[in-house]
């Protein structure tokens, strides 16, 4: 029996196609009620883009205040990295979504928070979806084959099983320098669970579940019908998380 379990993925807020505005208490609550004891919590894309920092820097003190992990929602547009520096202690991650950005995470400008996140020995979370323009997985996994970034891919690469199965296929041709890992978030099918291992290794996928739009409790027992060994199933549910 695994407990104690980890998510990677959660967002605090509103989204602009959602009607629900989800509430840090509301998060703890609800994943605490189904087995969830650590997880990070991350802004949902800000109305106004010019109050990115503040919106962050307000939820970071609110996830100090309940013992929760957070990580920093980076716009290139607009964030600084004397802001990334300003509270680059108190965070877990960051999280780039390149279609709100409107910046592919191998753009030129992005070079500089690419050698931020080394050199702070920080994680970065990139959405991965269908709007090849700014957000296709092929960007990522080739920016991991540049940098020695520990970069984990949302939703396995993409949302849809297709887009999942692709992009492991791709991550397969690729010699990488990166500690290049992928998060469940929409996987709920255990042969991906058990590709994603077979290709990145056992410590490179971590449950992740892009709550409030998605509830982690049905990836994680996607996890656990898996036919991964007992280990990895702890590694993806608890230990990866604790590793980063």
């Amino acid at each position: 029996m695994i407990t104690d379990l980890r998510d990677f993925h959660t967002h605090v807020g509103k989204w602009k196609f959602d009607v629900n505005h989800t509430t840090l208490r509301q998060i703890k609550r609800e994943l605490n009620a189904t087995g969830f004891e650590k997880f990070v919590v991350m802004i949902s894309a800000p109305d106004n883009l010019e109050s990115t920092h503040h919106a962050n820097v307000s939820l970071m003190r609110e996830a100090g205040e309940n013992g929760l992990d957070f990580v920093y929602w980076l716009d290139p547009r607009v964030t600084g990295l004397h802001e990334l520096d300003s509270v680059a202690t108190k965070m877990k991650a960051v999280k780039l979504h390149p279609s709100y950005a409107r910046t592919r995470i191998d753009a030129r400008k992005m070079s500089k928070y690419l050698e931020w996140c080394i050199n702070n020995s920080k994680p970065l979370l990139v959405h991965c979806g269908r709007w090849n323009k700014y957000a296709a997985y092929t960007y990522s996994v080739d920016v991991a084959t540049e940098y020695k970034i520990t970069l984990v891919l949302a939703h396995m690469g993409g949302p849809a099983y297709d887009i999942k199965a692709n992009a492991l296929d791709y991550i397969a041709t690729k010699k990488l320098k990166a500690r290049l890992m992928v998060d469940t978030s929409t996987c709920f099918q255990p042969y991906l669970i058990e590709k994603a291992t077979r290709v990145l290794g056992p410590k490179n996928v971590i449950l992740g579940s892009d709550y409030p739009l998605y509830h982690p409790r049905p990836t994680a027992d996607t996890v656990l019908m898996s036919s991964v060994s007992d280990e990895t199933k702890r590694l993806i549910l608890r230990d990866n998380y604790d590793s980063l």
